[in-house]
């Protein structure tokens, strides 16, 4: 067969053919999961693995090292948006943070927390491939953390208030129901 009929994606189709032609490959991680399933042709898990990979910090790099993948074709680049979101809130005067504070509903000493949403079940093609693949859709860790988040602020007798962005494609709606 040949190397399109074995690859599963385009990304995989690149790195087969860059090591048929003698290319060196590089490639990009960008989620924290399915490490093991990303690169595997069923048989072996790193097959599609580049030469290089970047991966986004020393955790990726050590879950995938656990995982069997070979340390050295790994380089954790960091995350560049978390330092960048640390800078913008250092930058931020207290006047600026009460202000952001007060448009999400937070008293000053209220538990400010933010939910990242991403949008699992259109990505995996439904709810339930995304069970599959996955375990959980976000719908399922979003109400889990806030079950969480209630029996904390239960019995530590504070106010939680649960902040959501949501990712660029998902509805301004999808969360409304529950009332955040």
């Amino acid at each position: 067969p040949s190397i399109a009929q074995i690859a599963s994606s385009i990304e995989d189709l690149f790195v087969m053919e860059a090591r048929t032609r003698q290319i060196p490959s590089v490639g990009i991680l960008d989620a924290w999961l399915l490490y093991d399933q990303k690169f595997s042709d069923g048989t072996n898990l790193w097959a599609y693995l580049p030469d290089t990979l970047v991966v986004m910090d020393e955790l990726a790099k050590e879950e995938m090292v656990h995982l069997g993948a070979p340390e050295e074709r790994l380089l954790a680049f960091g995350q560049p948006q978390f330092d960048r979101l640390q800078t913008v809130a250092s930058a931020l005067t207290p006047r600026q943070k009460l202000a952001v504070r007060s448009s999400l509903g937070a008293a000053t000493d209220d538990r400010l927390i933010l939910f990242l949403s991403q949008d699992m079940e259109n990505f995996y093609g439904g709810s339930q491939q995304a069970l599959v693949r996955l375990g959980f859709t976000e719908h399922m860790v979003f109400d889990l953390l806030r079950e969480s988040l209630r029996r904390v602020a239960q019995r530590r007798h504070e106010v939680v208030r649960l902040a959501v962005k949501l990712h660029p494609r998902e509805a301004p709606s999808k969360y409304r129901s529950s009332g955040i």
